[in-house]
């Protein structure tokens, strides 16, 4: 295992972890898009994402929305072949880091097929009216996400979130 904090960059075996760029768009809509979520507007976005690869292929992705001290929390997914090898662990907390250094205070999401998988994380649910106005004001919150979608939310405290394997 190498830690390279002052690149970025995390290496677990052939693992490795980064933040994204324009680049990797291409890559991210596509497994964005077989996981069955958003991808419209994540260019807007790619600096607050991060990505998991494997041998140069995308594995995972996560990513933020920030609205000042409140933030969004945009597409985990983690491709078909690699889920159940911690990936999406790795990736989460990575997230709850990049937040803490962007002083987030918390976090919201809407997901319409992984509440548990964010129960299980701290993510607590909440009525789509207690969400702040920033949230609200986002294009997946607004349009993008269906009215359907459970909203939930997690306060950002320092600490390692190693309750559950994906």
């Amino acid at each position: 295992m190498i830690l390279k904090i002052e690149k970025r960059e995390i290496r677990m075996d052939d693992l490795q972890y980064r933040y994204a760029g324009q680049k990797d768009i291409p890559a991210i809509v596509e497994l964005l898009h077989a996981n069955n979520l958003p991808y419209g507007d994540i260019s807007k976005h790619i600096n607050n994402f991060l990505i998991a690869e494997r041998n140069d292929r995308l594995t995972g992705v996560i990513g933020l929305e920030i609205t000042g001290e409140t933030a969004l929390l945009r597409s985990l997914a983690v491709s078909k072949t690699e889920r159940s090898k911690g990936i999406g662990l790795v990736l989460i907390n990575k997230l709850f880091s990049l937040a803490l250094l962007s002083n987030i205070k918390t976090l919201y999401l809407l997901t319409t097929t992984a509440e548990e998988y964010f129960l299980k994380h701290g993510f607590i649910k909440i009525k789509r009216e207690a969400v702040p106005e920033g949230i609200k004001n986002t294009k997946e919150f607004s349009s993008i996400c269906p009215d359907s979608a459970v909203c939930m939310m997690k306060k950002v405290k320092i600490g390692v979130h190693t309750d559950t394997i994906d």
